[in-house]
């Protein structure tokens, strides 16, 4: 066996996912999209190396833009890209994604003619698979004879060389040819030609992976016991049956006579970028409220009003830092605080019924304080005593000094409502000063009103309204 420098190499679709960011609107009404990697073997790859695995992908990807955003993203992951080709005359793969809600997904795949669909035996250099202790197959690079056999060729080096073959189910009936263009959500179509395709894939494994759905495609058969007892008779691979929130169930060897007595993996609560914000539920609040007003004796005032008083209380009992005198937003199922003052901080002051102590220490320790939010140009985003705070954006970290003319709206009304209407007034004037002095930018440097940012933007018209 030569140098093993690699724990794993992935093989197969690559892509640049594009997310509408209007969660819960239909593909037809995204506004604006966020930019991912994508695809099951470059995810995988970068998954690893979190993980501490050294990790490397073979794929291919276009010599423009969105080419380069994925060998960089996976560089910045410490996934090794010698294996992605770049291709001169085709494009990067795309996908378009929404997401509706916890079980709706609406997607389009962009893939064809893409440069990872025109991968090839000559693409597989025998060397590189050599140093790798596994492969991880992709069913999706088995769908075209051209790269199902660069991927078949793959797997045979690296077993001859005493490495493991893990095969990724990875079914989308859209890039087997099945169903439109606009079918690209849907998970099983049961269809017998792919059913025999795969299986040729099991006697080269040595792990399995799919969730049930993929399981029955690759078992040809749509109850999911009945489909592992059609894979285990290819094959003495363990099989691995992903359950989503349920986690997944592992048969390593013989099957049971149910699925629930295979070596279960229990489920888990994703912990990622889970934050419940301080200034979003003081804004539903505010918004609860109004609606209510609007409704006047209508039941559903009072419904709103309820709701309005839950997160109040939520706000109050899970946000409110007393030693501190500030709210502090909160991160992970375990809603821990996050104990850094901002100006999200200080957002509860829009409640009308927010309890006048925690009024007035809001207000005397950290809104009229000058070492903290009360700068010649206030209200900054973070306070000036934070050490990481920037009144300008040097690089880029725009929330993290800035004072911002939409803030500034919501704490003038504020603090006029909580009768300090002198100081609503010096917030008036302060931001209608930074306005006159560098027009209507995103943000304003909160010692000397220095636009930055954005110019001609919309927010900043609030001053009428303030």
């Amino acid at each position: 066996m030569e140098n093993l420098d690699l724990d794993v190499i992935t093989i197969g679709r690559s892509s640049v996912d594009l997310y509408g960011n209007q969660v819960g609107g239909r593909l037809e009404d995204m506004a604006s999209f966020a930019k991912y990697l994508g695809g099951s073997p470059t995810n995988t790859a970068a998954g690893a190396s979190r993980l501490g695995l050294k990790s490397a992908v073979i794929t291919a990807v276009g010599d423009e833009h969105m080419g380069r955003f994925i060998i960089e993203q996976l560089e910045r992951e410490g996934v090794d890209t010698r294996g992605v080709k770049i291709d001169p005359q085709r494009l990067t793969a795309l996908v378009i994604l929404g997401i509706r809600d916890h079980q709706t997904f609406p997607l389009i795949f962009y893939r064809e003619n893409c440069a990872d669909l025109a991968l090839s035996v000559d693409d597989i250099d025998p060397g590189f698979i050599r140093r790798a202790r596994s492969v991880v197959l992709s069913g999706t690079h088995f769908s075209t004879a051209r790269v199902a056999a660069m991927s078949r060729k793959a797997a045979e080096i690296c077993r001859d060389n005493g490495g493991r073959i893990a095969f990724d189910v990875d079914y989308r009936p859209v890039l087997w040819g099945i169903g439109g263009h606009g079918s690209g959500e849907e998970r099983y179509v049961k269809d017998g030609a792919v059913t025999e395709h795969l299986q040729a894939i099991l006697p080269l494994c040595d792990l399995i992976v799919g969730t049930e759905e993929e399981l029955h495609i690759v078992g040809g058969a749509a109850d999911t016991l009945e489909a592992l007892r059609a894979i285990r008779a290819k094959t003495d691979a363990a099989i691995v049956c992903k359950r989503g929130p349920m986690g997944c169930v592992v048969f390593p060897g013989d099957l049971p006579d149910s699925i629930e007595q295979g070596l279960r993996g229990p489920g888990f609560a994703a912990d990622l970028f889970h934050v419940e914000d301080v200034l979003v539920n003081s804004i539903y609040v505010m918004g609860l409220r109004s609606l209510a007003r609007l409704l006047g004796n209508a039941p559903e005032a009072a419904e709103f009003n309820r709701d309005a008083d839950k997160t109040r209380d939520a706000l109050l009992t899970k946000c409110w830092d007393e030693e501190v005198g500030a709210f502090f937003d909160l991160s992970g199922v375990a809603e821990k605080p996050l104990k850094e003052v901002t100006i999200s901080s200080l957002m509860p002051l829009v409640l009308e019924d927010l309890p006048r102590p925690i009024v007035e220490r809001l207000v005397d320790t950290w809104v009229t304080d000058p070492k903290h939010f009360w700068t010649p140009y206030p209200l900054p985003s973070v306070p000036a005593s934070d050490p990481k705070f920037m009144p300008g954006n040097p690089r880029g970290f725009i929330w993290r000094g800035p004072s911002w003319i939409n803030t500034n709206w919501f704490l003038s009304h504020a603090l006029r409502r909580h009768g300090y209407a002198d100081l609503a007034d010096t917030i008036v004037v302060k931001s209608q000063e930074c306005i006159e002095k560098s027009g209507f930018r995103e943000y304003y440097e909160p010692f000397t009103a220095e636009g930055l940012g954005a110019r001609d933007f919309g927010w900043s018209t609030l001053i009428l309204d303030m």
